[in-house]
């Protein structure tokens, strides 16, 4: 029930309104933003506003942050900024971070890892970072809310290319399987696919009708006969759908609608299956072939922003409701 702060004296009012704020802070949690496993070293990272959690695994309870060259605060590795995305390098020896202030700059930083000494910080987006892809150890991909698509080189920690193609910020970026192509999603709708090489945009994809948030690749080495041998990516976006496309070839294959708009997606290897996370607290599991729901599950009262898969690809760890961990197996049903 809602407290009535009234006929106090000055004082008296702003010490209860002080005390309403710390109540709301203690209790709050910052969302997780990104998810990373390490679970064959006994652990998962995760990010947050507040910065970077390590967390036990399989047992999913919060751990002492690992040493850094940052300040460390609790649990957590505090990294100077709010983050939006980690990711480790192809090698598992780096691990970016990135995130950044609202209209003002955004932020990547490089770890070595798991000693967590910075090797790189990154700067130069204009608006915060949203998500990160890996070319290999020595590149790094960053997207903004800045509308910029930047590659840099981690050792001189110096930009090789800016792709400029989207009208409003960036929302996610993945590779596109063995091509020199990748793929970025934003809020104007759509989906660019870029050249590596010539730094040429080569294709819009514009079909959605909401903000795309969310981009999946189909992971190298799976059977891709239904999309005759070519690369396919997933996209979810707020108008509740998630897009299967070949977009070395430009065209949308198929479409699910889901019953809430969606936040994040991840491809299963296991079982060739796309999860999806939406604002209606639920996953979904899709079947890419006939774009039927195959199970979902409710996992949060909020939003559950990332989606991971972990440990060889058994098992899907995502926020659940108290702001902790929850791991699921990656066929769905049970949550452990």
């Amino acid at each position: 029930m809602p407290r009535i702060v009234r006929s106090l004296p000055c004082s008296a009012a702003l010490c209860c309104v002080l005390l309403l704020l710390c109540e709301v802070v203690a209790v709050a949690q910052a969302p997780v933003t990104g998810i990373c496993d390490f679970s064959a070293e006994g652990y998962l990272m995760s990010s947050s506003q507040t910065g970077l959690t390590r967390w036990s695994w399989p047992a999913l309870k919060s751990m002492p942050a690992l040493k850094s060259t940052e300040s460390i605060a609790g649990r957590e590795v505090a990294i100077g900024f709010p983050a939006n995305a980690l990711l480790p390098s192809p090698s598992g020896k780096l691990l970016a971070v990135a995130g950044g202030e609202p209209a003002e700059s955004g932020t990547a930083l490089v770890l070595d890892w798991p000693s967590g000494v910075k090797r790189v910080r990154l700067t130069g987006h204009l608006d915060v970072i949203t998500a990160l892809h890996w070319l290999d150890d020595q590149r790094l991909v960053t997207v903004a809310m800045d509308q910029q698509v930047k590659v840099w080189d981690i050792s001189a920690g110096q930009t090789l290319a800016t792709f400029d193609g989207h009208a409003k910020g960036v929302t996610d970026v993945c590779g596109i399987g063995k091509t020199r192509l990748i793929a970025t999603s934003g809020l104007d709708q759509g989906i660019r696919i870029w050249d590596l090489d010539s730094s040429a945009l080569v294709r819009s994809l514009s079909l959605h009708t909401g903000a795309v948030n969310a981009l999946v690749a189909k992971p190298s080495g799976q059977d891709l006969s239904s999309g005759q041998g070519l690369p396919m990516i997933a996209s979810g976006s707020d108008d509740g759908t998630v897009r299967f496309w070949q977009p070395t070839i430009g065209r949308m294959v198929r479409f699910a609608k889901l019953p809430a708009p969606v936040l994040d997606l991840v491809w299963s290897t296991v079982n060739d299956t796309v999860i999806a996370s939406c604002n209606d607290g639920y996953l979904y599991w899709i079947d890419p072939l006939t774009v039927t729901i195959k199970d979902r599950q409710k996992v949060s009262d909020g939003w559950p922003y990332a989606l991971a898969i972990v440990n060889d690809g058994n098992w899907i760890v995502v926020e659940g409701r108290q702001g902790d961990l929850v791991r699921i197996p990656v066929g769905g049903h049970d949550e452990q």
